[in-house]
C-alpha cells in the first residue's frame, strides 16, 4: 500500500472509529460483560457482529450501492430512503442518540465532579461545541480524524491496557441465558448498522475528496473500514471484558448503565481512572455528535432542495438536541428500544443486499425482503411496548430461529425468494431489474 493510500486509509478510518464511537459504545460493553459474567467470550461475539462487523459492512455496502443511501435502497422505492432516514435520523438520532451523547457526557464526565453543575447549561455549552465544529461540513471527517480520534483513541487503549492486565476481579457466573443472543440484540442500542448506513456518504465524500475514484474508492473505502473496525473490536473486548471481572465485585445487579461504569473506572484506576473516562466520554460524545448532526444536517439540507440550507439545519439539530439532552441516560435507551427492534433488523437486511446487489435478479428481491423484515420486526418492537397479539405470536414461535431473537430472519428470505418471482412474473419489462 503506498504512503498517501495508507496515511488516508488510517486518517478516515480514524475518523470513522471516531464517528462509530460514541454514548452507547462506552456504556453498553462494560453492561453486556457484567450481565454476562463467565459467559463473556459468547457475548463479545454477538457484540462484534452487531457492533462491529456489520456497522463497517454498512459503510461498504453502500460504496457498492452507489456510493449513497439513496442509490442503495433505489430498487426499494425512490422515496425508500426520504421515509426511512427521516425516521432514524430525526426520531433516533435528534431526539434520542445525539441527546445521548451529552446526557451521557453529563452523567459520567461532569456530574461525579462537580454535582451542582446545572444539566440545561452544560448541554447548552456541549451543543454549542457540535455546532461550530459542524458547520463546516467540508472539514469535519479532517477535524475528526487528524485532531479529535488520535487522542480520543490513546485514552481508550489506556483504559483497555490496564484492564486486560491489571483486572478488577474474576468473572463470576451470572446465570444469564443466551448470553450470544443478549449481546447480539443489546448492541442494536450502540445505533453502528444505522451509524454506518447513514453517515456513510460523508465517509465516502471524504474519501473522494482525496483524490480517489472508480476501483480505486471502493479499495479505500474497504481499508478505511477495516481500520475502524479493528479499532471497535479492541476497544470493545476491553470494555466488555473490564465489566465481565466486575461481576465479582460489583453485587448490585440491577445498577444503572453510567453509574456501572463510573464505579468500574473507580476500582480499576482510582481518581485517576475516573478522570480519564471523563475525557474518554467527552471525546467520544462530542465526536459522535458532531458525526451525526453534520449526517442528520446533510440529509435534511438534501431533503428540502437547499431551501434551508446546511448552516441552519446544524443549528436546529444541535438546539433540539439540546433540549431532549435534559433526561436521564436511561430513560433515553427505554424509549429507544422499541424503534431499534422495528428498523435494526432492516438495515441488516439493507446491508447484505448492498453487499451483494450487483447478483441481486431484480427489484422485487429488496422489496421483498425489507417488507418481510419490516413486518415480523415491527411486530417484536410492538411486543416491547406491551401490544401483543397472541395469535401472530402463536404463529412467529413456530418461526425458526424465533426464540434466538431472529424472528425476522426466516421471513427475509422467504421475502426474497417471493419478491424475485413475482416481481419477474408481473413486471414484464425488465429494462429496470438489478441485474440490468
Amino acid at each position: 500500500m503506498k504512503n498517501k493510500t495508507l496515511i488516508d486509509s488510517i486518517v478516515i478510518g480514524f475518523a470513522t472509529f471516531a464517528i462509530f464511537f460514541g454514548a452507547g459504545n462506552l456504556i453498553f460493553p462494560p453492561f453486556i460483560g457484567f450481565t454476562s459474567g463467565t459467559e463473556w467470550v459468547p457475548a463479545l461475539l454477538g457484540m462484534t457482529i452487531t457492533g462491529v462487523i456489520l456497522p463497517v459492512l454498512g459503510i461498504v455496502a453502500v460504496s457498492a450501492g452507489g456510493g449513497t443511501f439513496a442509490e442503495l435502497t433505489k430498487p426499494i422505492a425512490p422515496w425508500f430512503y426520504k421515509v426511512f432516514c427521516t425516521l432514524i435520523m430525526i426520531v433516533i438520532g435528534t431526539f434520542i442518540n445525539v441527546p445521548r451523547t451529552a446526557a451521557t457526557s453529563y452523567e459520567i464526565a461532569i456530574k461525579p465532579f462537580f454535582p451542582s453543575f446545572p444539566t440545561l447549561l452544560f448541554s447548552i455549552l456541549f451543543f454549542a461545541i457540535v455546532f461550530l465544529v459542524s458547520a463546516n461540513r467540508a472539514k469535519v471527517i479532517d477535524k475528526i480524524g487528524k485532531f479529535l480520534s488520535p487522542f480520543k483513541i490513546g485514552l481508550l487503549l489506556v483504559i483497555v491496557v490496564v484492564a486486560i492486565f491489571s483486572p478488577i476481579g474474576k468473572p463470576i457466573s451470572t446465570h444469564l441465558a443466551q448470553p450470544f443472543l443478549n449481546a447480539f440484540v443489546q448492541s442494536y442500542q450502540t445505533a453502528d448498522v444505522l451509524t454506518g448506513l447513514l453517515v456513510a456518504n460523508i465517509i465516502i465524500a471524504a474519501i473522494r475528496a482525496k483524490g480517489y475514484a472508480g476501483k480505486e474508492l471502493k479499495k479505500i473505502t474497504i481499508y478505511v473500514s477495516a481500520v475502524a473496525g479493528l479499532g471497535l473490536f479492541v476497544i470493545y473486548g476491553g470494555l466488555l471484558y473490564l465489566g465481565s471481572c466486575g461481576s465479582q465485585v460489583i453485587p448490585n445487579n440491577s445498577i444503572e448503565r453510567t453509574r456501572l461504569l463510573v464505579d468500574l473506572m473507580q476500582k480499576l484506576m482510582g481518581q485517576g481512572g475516573l478522570t480519564l473516562l471523563a475525557l474518554c466520554v467527552l471525546l467520544a460524545c462530542l465526536v459522535t455528535a458532531i458525526g451525526l448532526t453534520s449526517g442528520t444536517s446533510d440529509f435534511l439540507t438534501d431533503l428540502t432542495k437547499n431551501k434551508i440550507s446546511y448552516t441552519t439545519w446544524v443549528a436546529i439539530n444541535a438546539l433540539i438536541s439540546a433540549i431532549f439532552a435534559n433526561v436521564k441516560v436511561d430513560a433515553l435507551i427505554s424509549a429507544a428500544a422499541p424503534i431499534f427492534l422495528a428498523l435494526y433488523p432492516i438495515s441488516i437486511s439493507l446491508v447484505i443486499l448492498g453487499l451483494f446487489t450487483k447478483y441481486m435478479p431484480n427489484k422485487g428481491s429488496y422489496i421483498g425482503t425489507v417488507c418481510f423484515t419490516f413486518i415480523f420486526s415491527l411486530n417484536d418492537a410492538f411486543n416491547a411496548m406491551g401490544i401483543k397479539s397472541d395469535a401472530f405470536n402463536s404463529f412467529v414461535a413456530k418461526i425458526p430461529f424465533s426464540s434466538q431473537g431472529f424472528t425476522w430472519l426466516i421471513p427475509a428470505i422467504i421475502g426474497f425468494i417471493a419478491g424475485t418471482i413475482i416481481y419477474k412474473i408481473v413486471v414484464k419489462d425488465h429494462s429496470s431489474s438489478i441485474a440490468a
